[in-house]
């Protein structure tokens, strides 16, 4: 019997050629594939760099804005009131047209990141801000680095109007709230700018920005005026409460009651943060503290406009012998129970405030002139806390946006808050008079500068 051997051997062999050959496509496949993913893979991660460096850069213009809103930066090129080298920012040289630096970003383990950046104060009137962030490339690729170029200019110098503005909530605590507004520039009516009953108006405006549905809680409050929410929006209001003009308040059958056309959803402003203002050749001096006797009462300072004065923790009470004077609060803010600040007539204070926390007990601040603008409170973002709880009215006006503020009355005694007010949030707790000034935008003074272009180089 014969077998056929050389056969099976020729079969064999074809079927490893095919076995072979299938392996090899499959293995030129699978290498593409791979070669695909790892080309995709550092498409995306390229990509993710890219992207990643111009939020870097964004963020040198960030830093560099803050820094151009520091007091004195233009005047004083950097010599600001923290020194020559301020936040570490390095003077012109051969790589760098104006004032420079340079933040190295880490993850906590290791750095990523970092960007270079230069402002340009040549033109005071619109510096120039150029940044470049630069990322560490996808495995051992070059870094990637993009620059944008921001241009800026000084920001509003007045405030948008506004009665009681909050960017939060408004919540009314009291049972005898009363708001209205006066003209304190319609001086035949207002005689000295000061507020008198007989000839109060019904134009005071209570506002949030919030889309909160219970942002505006009214209880009880009278507002003799308009009241304005963000989109969709609606105040609570208490069964006493009311809002409207001056007839539709005052009629008690009203009770409960908005007005047609008193309740709109139209609030969308938004108000930059307060910054330290521009003052000049004078950089700020250290108040000295002491022991001013002035007409029998002892104060701890006693401020001129000689200088803007600064004080590290204020815990005593203040006399203002000028107009236009300025007191910088940098770290603490709490009057003892007999404290005061005392502005005579035809004298006036602006307070900048970076304290986190700013408590006006004791007597407050007694604005002899009975005028608004004679106090100008200007919490910065660092002031996240106001709270009012004096024995005496408040006259003056309010501008800080990213501050809790906090109205407390003691017993059934009523408090005159005399002004306006511009805070994250509002809380009244007592029996208070709100009388909304309506010239109070002509009043209030914002400094510092915001980008108005932004080009990638």
């Amino acid at each position: 019997m014969r077998v056929n051997i050389k056969k099976k051997s020729l079969v064999a062999g074809s079927v490893l050629l095919v076995t072979l050959a299938t392996c090899l496509i499959l293995g030129v496949l699978m290498g593409s594939y791979l070669s695909m993913i790892k080309s995709q893979h550092f498409s995306v991660a390229r990509g993710q760099a890219w992207n990643g460096a111009l939020v870097v850069a964004e963020a040198g213009v960030e830093e560099a804005l803050a820094q151009l809103n520091d007091t004195n930066l233009i005047k004083l090129g950097i010599q600001t009131y923290q020194g020559f080298n301020a936040n570490k920012w390095l003077p012109p040289d051969s790589n760098h047209s104006g004032y420079w630096k340079t933040n190295i970003l880490t993850d906590g383990t290791r750095t990523n990141s970092y960007y270079d950046v230069t402002i340009n104060t040549n033109n005071p009137a619109n510096p120039l801000i150029i940044a470049t962030g630069y990322v560490s490339g996808p495995l051992s690729s070059p870094s990637l680095k993009r620059t944008v170029k921001v241009l800026a200019q000084p920001i509003t110098k007045s405030t948008p109007s506004g009665g009681m503005v909050v960017s939060d909530t408004v919540d009314f605590k009291g049972f005898g709230i009363n708001i209205d507004s006066f003209q304190s520039t319609n001086l035949a009516l207002f005689p000295g700018g000061i507020y008198n009953s007989s000839n109060a108006m019904d134009h005071a405006q209570v506002s949030t920005t919030s889309r909160q549905t219970n942002a505006m809680n009214l209880g009880n409050g009278k507002i003799k005026g308009v009241i304005h929410t963000g989109p969709n929006a609606n105040a609570q209001m208490g069964a006493q409460g009311v809002v409207g003009d001056m007839a539709f308040v005052n009629n008690g059958s009203n009770a409960g009651k908005i007005e047609a056309n008193h309740q709109l959803h139209d609030a969308s402003q938004t108000y930059v943060d307060a910054t330290l203002p521009d003052t000049g050749a004078f950089v700020w001096q250290t108040a000295v503290p002491g022991a001013y006797v002035i007409n029998g009462v002892t104060y701890k300072y006693s401020l001129s406009d000689a200088r803007p004065w600064k004080i590290s923790s204020l815990d005593g009470s203040v006399y203002v012998s000028k107009p236009g004077v300025k007191l910088w609060v940098q770290n603490s803010f709490n009057f003892p129970s007999s404290g005061q600040i005392l502005i005579p007539a035809g004298n006036s204070l602006s307070m900048f405030v970076t304290a986190p926390t700013a408590s006006i007990g004791g007597n407050g601040v007694i604005n002899e002139s009975g005028a608004s603008s004679s106090f100008q409170y200007y919490g910065l973002p660092a002031n996240t806390a106001l709270n009012i709880s004096a024995n005496a009215a408040f006259v003056g006006l309010i501008y800080a946006p990213e501050a809790v503020f906090t109205l407390g009355g003691g017993g059934n005694n009523i408090y005159d808050f005399i002004g306006a007010s511009i805070t994250k949030s509002v809380k009244m707790n007592g029996h208070f008079n709100f009388h909304y000034d309506e010239a109070s935008n002509t009043y209030l003074q914002l400094f510092g500068y915001s980008a108005i272009s932004w080009d990638e180089l």
